[in-house]
């Protein structure tokens, strides 16, 4: 398996990056390739015939809480959100699917203050949600501490 910021390589197969299904939400939702200088981290996870790559690029200030993941399923491949992203949240879904986190802050200040964050589980056709939980954040500057309310 490879990755040259371009494509994603298993076998003799080459899925590339530009052609990715991209379920992340605006201003995030292109399809770019990646520069490997702009690469910090890359995590390979691999469950069953799924491959998934968490990819954190180098970044300041608020930048740790976003993580380019790009999952290969069922011969598709996927560009999920960034926000909180990671393979390790992604779950199995009925008839060979996936769900996977879509979040969001919450609070009138959004990123800059956010009072917590909505995580919306979506199945993989990035439309029906199939859980919702709230995590509220006891100190506005820290989002890595949370409470979690499930709905």
């Amino acid at each position: 398996m490879a990755f040259d910021g371009e494509a994603l390589v298993v076998g003799t197969q080459r899925w590339p990056l530009s052609r990715a299904i991209n379920l992340a939400p605006a201003p995030w939702n292109d399809n770019a390739p990646i520069a490997a200088e702009n690469v910090a981290v890359m995590t390979l996870w691999h469950r069953g015939n799924s491959v998934c790559l968490d990819i954190r690029q180098v970044s300041s200030g608020k930048g740790d809480r976003y993580t380019k993941v790009v999952l290969l399923h069922e011969k598709r491949l996927y560009v999920l959100p960034p926000l909180f992203g990671t393979c390790a949240a992604i779950r199995e879904a009925p008839h060979h699917g996936f769900s996977y986190p879509s979040n969001t802050y919450l609070g009138a200040g959004m990123e800059s203050d956010p009072e917590g964050l909505q995580v919306d589980y979506l199945l993989s056709d990035g439309i029906t949600r199939v859980e919702r939980y709230r995590l509220r954040f006891p100190d506005h500057d820290n989002p890595f501490v949370f409470e979690a309310m499930r709905e």
